[in-house]
């Protein structure tokens, strides 16, 4: 009885080990196709605030980046 608790325990162990390197795949893909997305959305919805602020004159202090 010990011996099926023991080796089902281990086949869970081992289907967690082989799952993470999947599931750190799929978070870099994720990272890879959405990143750019998110960066371009940013960027779009502040290029107004940016040259509404200054008003011609652009403040040397505001600086608008997507980082991470």
């Amino acid at each position: 009885m010990t011996s099926q608790i023991s080796s089902s325990s281990l086949r869970r162990r081992v289907g967690w080990l082989a799952g993470l390197p999947v599931l750190a795949l799929l978070w870099a893909g994720t990272t890879g196709v959405t990143a750019p997305i998110v960066a371009d959305a940013l960027r779009a919805e502040s290029t107004p605030i940016v040259r509404d602020t200054g008003l011609g004159e652009p403040e040397p202090w505001l600086r608008i980046e997507a980082e991470g």
